[in-house]
């Protein structure tokens, strides 16, 4: 580490394989946990990813990563989306992992090759050939910056908040994500809700078993909570549930302990349970069922309106006859039927004609006419008379009925 003619290992490995990845159509796939946060392998990947793109295209001048161009922000998004099948609304999950490893990059930079040649400034002069991409100009603009006393009482700022946390997690890079991944394959069981109490005990896990001396106190004090609530004598509510009690710390408004970065405690405490999820499920097929009865209702109501008597004349009878046989069926226009009530009455009425006198032209001529008039297809009634709304109907008298 003294030398600072390192050659590339990390960086490169991940570099080459992206590039073998976008020789292939194949996407690495991007999933969700419960909490509908990033996870997995394929984001453990993506993180991988997104380091190398920064160190290769935002400069280490910018401090912040909102004040980088939206064009180079962009074209990052743009080369992840091609090797990367990422669920809808991810976008601002990535860019803040795109913060996050953009300050740890300047972070990385300090630690091994400024402070640690403080004292021998020549070595200062050259940006480390590990980063190539980095030219001179801006690693000496960096070093400059960094010996400012702005940066100094900053970092100094940083260094004693660093130092509340007496916390040490071992996590590593999958995160708490990949931990409760693990945890529940281990316990054999993707839909057992594990308490965030139980997460932030098994991050600070040591490897061989056990805690350090600062959180042996805090898994005692889970231990005796658990116990309680076993017992009935505690009852955990939300924000104060086994661990807030336990840390004598409440998760404030936009961060929770004990579950990663990216969850809130309105996502963590209002999140359905596994059974409310199954009904959810449920009522999502009952609900498309009832669409499609709807449809069909609809369509039966159209296809009464044009004056058909037989549902069996409609489109609607080829095509559940389609669907039972699975073959083609011919659909014939629907056209009118006369129904066999009227169709009886009708043949009643031309008897009565040809027993009486036929000589009587005037007579016949009205009656065909009354009979005419008392027929009239539906179709034509529904031309004459508009369909106006029930409050119309109540207040407003249509001009033949006026008339009448």
């Amino acid at each position: 580490m003294d030398d600072l003619n390192e050659k590339p290992i990390r960086r490169q490995k991940t570099k080459k394989k992206m590039l073998l990845q976008k020789c292939t159509d194949k996407k690495v796939v991007v999933k969700v946990n419960e909490f509908g946060v990033l996870a997995g392998e394929g984001w453990t990947e993506l993180v991988s990813y997104i380091g190398v793109l920064l160190r290769d295209y935002v400069s280490i001048m910018f401090d912040d990563w909102r004040a980088v161009p939206e064009k180079i922000t962009d074209g990052i998004w743009g080369n992840i989306l091609k090797l990367f099948d990422l669920p809808p609304n991810s976008r601002k999950h990535v860019y803040s992992a795109m913060g996050v490893a953009l300050r740890n990059f300047r972070s990385t930079l300090r630690t091994k090759f400024i402070w640690k040649f403080k004292n021998n400034r020549e070595k200062l002069r050259y940006p480390p050939e590990k980063y190539k991409q980095i030219t001179t100009d801006e690693w000496r603009m960096f070093v400059k910056k960094t010996f400012k006393e702005e940066f100094q009482a900053k970092s100094k700022k940083r260094r004693e908040n660093r130092k509340k946390n007496i916390y040490n997690h071992r996590l590593g890079s999958t995160g708490y994500a990949g931990l409760i991944k693990k945890k529940k394959k281990e316990l054999g069981s993707n839909a057992i809700v594990i308490d965030r109490s139980d997460t932030w005990l098994w991050g600070r896990e040591k490897k061989g078993g056990g805690y350090d001396d600062s959180v042996i106190e805090v898994a005692n004090e889970i231990k005796e909570l658990k116990n309680k609530v076993a017992e009935g004598t505690f009852t955990p509510i939300e924000d104060k549930d086994v661990l807030a009690v336990a840390l004598q710390k409440k998760p404030n408004g936009s961060r929770i302990q004990g579950v990663g970065h990216s969850v809130t405690p309105t996502t963590y405490f209002h999140r359905p349970s596994a059974a409310i999820t199954e009904k959810g499920k449920e009522n999502k097929i009952c609900d498309k069922r009832y669409e499609m009865m709807l449809d069909k209702f609809d369509e039966m109501k159209t296809c009464m309106s044009n004056g058909f008597s037989e549902i069996g004349s409609c489109s609607i009878a080829n095509k559940s006859k389609k669907r039972k046989s699975g073959g083609e069926v011919d659909q014939p226009i629907c056209t009118p039927r006369r129904s066999p009530r009227l169709k009886s009455k009708q043949t009643n009425e031309d008897e009565q004609l040809e027993e009486g006198n036929e000589g009587n032209k005037d007579s016949t001529t009205a009656m065909r006419k009354s009979r005419k008039s008392r027929f009239t297809p539906r179709k034509r009634l529904f031309e004459t008379v508009p369909i106006i709304s029930p409050r119309r109907v109540q207040t407003e008298t249509s001009p033949d009925m006026s008339d009448e």
